[in-house]
């Protein structure tokens, strides 16, 4: 029941009795973040659940598994060359999630169970074409104001880095001190960089990303800590 706490008997009893009042209320249904942030006393400390094994257990595994990924990254010269086993990683995580909700391994509350008819009035956001024009218009006004000259040496000293092997923040915080823009400063990192470009596909021997037909066992998809320990 709603509202029922490790408490003393008459505030149970209390309480008890407000619960029942709420779902007697015009929304029927308790408002759940409110009652935890008020009632139940999780806000009285600074970690409700520090010295919980459970919450322990899964602290270290996070840790651990972090870890794991980004030796993995590191062993295949870091994040640029891992680009492929990135994503290969993040659509095999994707397709496992999607599975279990299919089979309704994992219980998602209004998405594959408890799903409703009930179709709720959101109200979209709708950007005001005049706010665009206010923006361009500020940022005309910023680049005006600007010393052009000091930003120009700026974003040359950038690109003369990014043509070496300096360190790149202390030049890219000069640049950015001078009211040079984000935009200008990755546009220099992009003309000398270049774009990433999509070499390996998603279906690639050397990353395979796993599909249905492969019949993989779904215990030992890679999913959150969480579920693991749960199963």
């Amino acid at each position: 029941m709603c509202g029922w706490h490790a408490v003393a008997p008459h505030q149970r009893v209390r309480r008890g009795a407000g619960a029942a009042h709420r779902a007697r209320g015009p929304a029927s249904r308790c408002a759940t973040q409110q009652i935890l942030a008020h009632e139940s006393g999780a806000t009285d400390t600074v970690d409700p659940f520090a010295g919980s094994y459970f919450i322990e257990a899964l602290t270290d595994e996070i840790e651990e598994r972090a870890q794991e990924l980004i030796d993995k990254v590191e062993a295949q010269g870091g994040s640029v060359q891992a680009i492929p086993f990135i994503r290969s990683e993040v659509e095999e995580s994707a397709w496992g999630y999607d599975q279990r909700y299919k089979l309704k391994q994992d219980i998602v509350v209004g998405v594959n169970e408890y799903v409703t008819e009930d179709i709720d009035d959101v109200e979209i956001l709708r950007v005001d074409p005049e706010s665009e024009r206010q923006q361009v218009e500020r940022l005309k006004q910023f680049k005006e104001d600007r010393d052009q000259d000091a930003v120009a040496k700026r974003l040359e000293e950038l690109r003369e880095v990014v043509k070496g092997d300096g360190n790149l923040l202390h030049p890219i915080r000069a640049a950015l001190k001078e009211h040079a823009t984000i935009g200008e400063v990755c546009g220099v990192m992009r003309e000398e960089f270049g774009e990433y470009k999509r070499g390996l596909t998603a279906s690639s021997s050397q990353f395979p990303v796993p599909s249905p037909a492969r019949q993989r066992p779904l215990g030992r998809i890679r999913v959150g800590p969480a579920e693991r320990v749960r199963r």
